[in-house]
């Protein structure tokens, strides 16, 4: 069978039922295939509602590993192992299937190969953001490029593009589905009541399309919207390509990492600088509740399982710091 006929949703719905229908002659039970089907159709949908441009080959285990996470989130808990381990079996045998029975020639394209990160480990790692020092590489890399492109305007636009993505990714921790529906005219502006820093308020529609606001400060991005003002209307998005197609949260990922990997990062990905953004709240003493309600989190729970190491390394360091001391 053709691997693909233009409309990723189409492909997998089709590769979901030819699928099934092999699970049927190879005599796994009704229950079972009740259970792959809710899984694959699970998939599907997330696609449908953040990627429905991508290319089913372009599937590979960064993209699911996403999925995992957004089903965390929207749970407000972790998965148990099991639910892992089984969520995982279920999409890699599909994969490994789909290699399989591709028929068209111009399309041998190894899906089971594309998954075969899709691993876990019982124990997970705490999530880790970048450091001071590479954040410092990272925005000392966006500078550069923009000054050696500044004189190409076509290019130009593309650099700009990503620098004001990369930065609202870093100083709001938004997620890559947030970030490719945002508008120029999103950005309100807006003063600090704090310190009277001129900031932008950025509202946010999360998931669920619940609401909320995030906030940069206006000297970090001025510069881009300048630039970026002269080519696109208030109403337009800001992650599009050169021709004016939106880009879905796997061209921004993709983006932001060749942005990384020229900052010589080998730590790539657009979730990297959510993690970066609340580890460095964290750092600041930004209480749970209020980094909850900045990362769109349905529940502080899946704030402190993913947080809580990086807050007692925090609490840690007062305890021993000189100043404690007598």
């Amino acid at each position: 069978m053709e691997l693909s006929r233009g409309n990723v949703v189409e492909d997998l719905i089709r590769w979901r039922d030819y699928y099934l229908q092999h699970c049927n002659t190879k005599g796994i039970g009704p229950r079972s295939r009740e259970i792959y089907s809710g899984i694959m159709t699970e998939l599907t949908e997330y696609i449908k509602n953040n990627s429905p441009y991508m290319h089913i080959g372009k599937l590979d285990w960064v993209f699911i590993n996403d999925f995992m996470r957004f089903k965390e989130e929207k749970r407000g808990k972790l998965l148990s192992d099991r639910t892992f381990k089984l969520y995982y079996t279920v999409i890699k045998a599909w994969f490994v299937f789909i290699s399989e029975e591709i028929t068209d020639p111009d399309n041998t394209i190894d899906l089971g190969k594309n998954v075969a990160g899709l691993k876990r480990k019982v124990k997970r790692k705490t999530v880790v953001g970048y450091t001071p020092d590479q954040t410092d590489k990272l925005e000392y890399t966006v500078e550069n490029l923009k000054e050696l492109h500044r004189k190409k305007p076509k290019k130009s636009i593309v650099v700009y593009r990503n620098a004001l993505i990369f930065k609202i990714l870093l100083y709001t921790g938004i997620r890559a589905i947030e970030m490719s529906r945002l508008t120029y005219q999103d950005l309100e502006s807006y003063t600090s009541e704090t310190d009277g820093i001129p900031q932008y308020r950025i509202l946010v529609v999360g998931k669920g399309d619940n609401e909320r606001y995030v906030y940069i400060d206006r000297v970090e991005v001025d510069e881009e919207l300048a630039v970026l003002s002269r080519h696109f209307t208030p109403d337009s998005l800001i992650a599009v390509s050169r021709t004016g197609k939106p880009l879905g949260p796997v061209q921004i990922n993709h983006n932001i990492s060749r942005l990384a990997k020229a900052a010589g990062m080998t730590k790539r990905g657009v979730h990297i600088y959510r993690h970066t953004f609340a580890q460095k709240k964290i750092s600041e003493n930004v209480n749970m509740e209020t980094l909850r309600q900045a990362l769109g989190h349905s529940d502080i729970g899946i704030t402190a399982a993913f947080y809580a190491a990086n807050s007692e390394k925090n609490k840690s360091d007062a305890f021993s710091s000189s100043k404690n001391r007598r």
